[in-house]
């Protein structure tokens, strides 16, 4: 993608995140001092930190009761989110989660204590440790004319291919996140791994020397996929509603099935892709083509195949590669729709040429 990506309608909506990023990276640059914090599951673990001294922190004991997560909220979130505190406006993840007070100051909900922050603290949520659920502003001492914004991260599942980044804004009582402040998904794997080692690394310890350029450097990395335009709005996937909605998770599907012949994609590849179970995929992709996945997949790669015995002299096994069969598979369903095998396909059309 070019530079021209950001000049469409999903730059409103991804500037700010870029935006908060440069912000960062200038913190960084400029004030090297670390300025981390690893959330802790408890008040008497947090205090064993050597935690900057500007740091605040107040007991705050839990009222309501832990509720479990017994099924998925949504597909592309499955296995992330453990429990909820419904009174306590907590939830726990299965996942890391990064939190930079980008503005103001912040007032942070973990576990059985709060955590008072100032722009620049980088505060580090390791899997089961309970947080502010979103639905409540960052100020619990007197809000009035008060205002903060906190960058997010995390990358939504295990293993993920990029990173969620989203932005959320506290207003006196009022707190708020959404499209319009800043949300995206940077599709960079590559980020994803650093993420994923950056938190495990500072979570276990490590010295601030060695981890502070990594992150650095997942800093820079992600502003320069932003500015590439490699990055989707909207919690890493267009949103699919109605029938236009359905009408573009099919054509994104369809894409990926296309471009990624010789990887064998299933269902649940395609499903994971675009972020909606396996059962409303097949649902839709049946409604929208006429034909099973199966139907679909085979049809691309034959067509393929025509095209390459047809136009060059690439060998049967190359061909099979490409697109993703086995000869034996190959050369069966080639047979079952011409009538005869890959090679005397292209030797009957070399003739009558």
């Amino acid at each position: 993608m070019s530079n021209d990506h950001l000049t469409s309608t999903s730059s409103l909506y991804v500037a700010p995140i870029l935006a908060a990023l440069k912000n960062i990276d200038f913190r960084i640059q400029h004030n090297p001092d670390s300025r981390w914090i690893v959330a802790a599951p408890t008040v008497r673990e947090l205090k064993k930190q050597n935690l900057p001294p500007h740091i605040r922190i107040t007991p705050n004991k839990r009222q309501g009761q832990r509720v479990a997560v017994r099924g998925r909220r949504h597909y592309h979130e499955a296995n992330s989110v453990r429990a909820y505190w419904p009174q306590d406006a907590l939830v726990e993840s299965a996942l890391f989660t990064l939190a930079c007070v980008i503005s103001g100051e912040a007032d942070l909900r973990i576990a059985d204590y709060i955590l008072h922050c100032k722009t620049g603290d980088m505060v580090l949520f390791p899997p089961s440790t309970p947080r502010n659920n979103g639905s409540r502003g960052h100020f619990e001492e007197n809000p009035e004319g008060k205002v903060c914004e906190l960058l997010w991260m995390d990358a939504q599942t295990t293993g993920a291919d990029g990173l969620r980044c989203w932005i959320c804004r506290s207003e006196g009582r009022k707190h708020w996140t959404g499209r319009e402040l800043g949300s995206c998904w940077i599709p960079h794997r590559f980020s994803a791994q650093i993420f994923e080692g950056l938190c495990a690394e500072t979570h276990n310890g490590r010295p601030r020397n060695l981890t502070m350029p990594l992150f650095s450097n997942l800093i820079a990395l992600l502003q320069d996929e932003i500015a590439g335009g490699n990055v989707l709005d909207e919690w890493g996937r267009p949103g699919y509603f109605g029938k236009h909605g359905q009408s573009a998770l099919i054509d994104e599907a369809l894409a990926y099935i296309q471009g990624n012949l010789d990887l064998n994609l299933t269902i649940n590849d395609v499903a994971r892709h675009v972020a909606v179970s396996p059962a409303t995929f097949t649902r839709h992709f049946k409604s929208q083509t006429g034909m099973t996945f199966q139907q679909y997949q085979t049809h691309l790669r034959l067509e393929l195949a025509e095209k390459m015995l047809l136009n060059s002299q690439v060998p049967i096994n190359v061909i099979c590669e490409r697109i993703g069969l086995q000869y034996v598979r190959f050369w069966t369903i080639f047979h079952e729709k011409y009538g005869c095998s890959p090679s005397e396909y292209r030797n009957l059309k070399i003739e009558r040429k």
